[in-house]
């Protein structure tokens, strides 16, 4: 691999993340798969999310932008998995939703597996990397239902 340089904060390398409420990675918390859910992720999402096109993925590592103010439905993740803010800002709360945490550009959070966490951009959005200590392919994500989703 040759020796790359990028900025996460530039908006050059980014593309419109979408979602497949048929991803096999997907489950809903209340039972069976994330397709037979009552909500609709593509509505969801909406264009509220982007990916980064320059990160190398055999790092385990994945670039993520979030535009400002759009809250993520609550989820949790079968791994643990690190999230370093590297531009704008996010808040982290709680499943019980009793607690709270600001994370800042230079700031990270850990969320261990089977930990639900819902994730909020602030006022200018966020860039942000996230890893697991396994490959991708073997991360797992369970949908919860909250007040986030565009129902069916």
């Amino acid at each position: 691999m040759p020796i790359f340089f990028t900025n996460l904060a530039d908006d050059d390398g980014w593309e419109t993340l979408h979602f497949d409420q048929a991803d096999p990675s997907f489950y809903w918390n209340d039972g069976g798969t994330f397709e037979a859910a009552p909500v609709d992720i593509a509505r969801t999402f909406d264009g509220a999310m982007w990916a980064s096109t320059r990160i190398e993925p055999a790092f385990k590592w994945r670039g993520r932008r979030i535009r400002p103010g759009f809250t993520l439905p609550k989820r949790h993740h079968n791994l643990p998995q690190l999230i370093i803010v590297v531009d704008g800002d996010l808040t982290v709360g709680t499943e019980d939703g009793q607690r709270t945490d600001h994370v800042g550009a230079g700031g990270f959070f850990t969320a261990e597996a089977d930990t639900p966490y819902v994730l909020t951009a602030g006022h200018r959005g966020a860039t942000y990397t996230e890893c697991w200590d396994e490959p991708m392919a073997l991360v797992e994500t369970t949908w919860h239902d909250d007040s986030h989703w565009v129902r069916r």
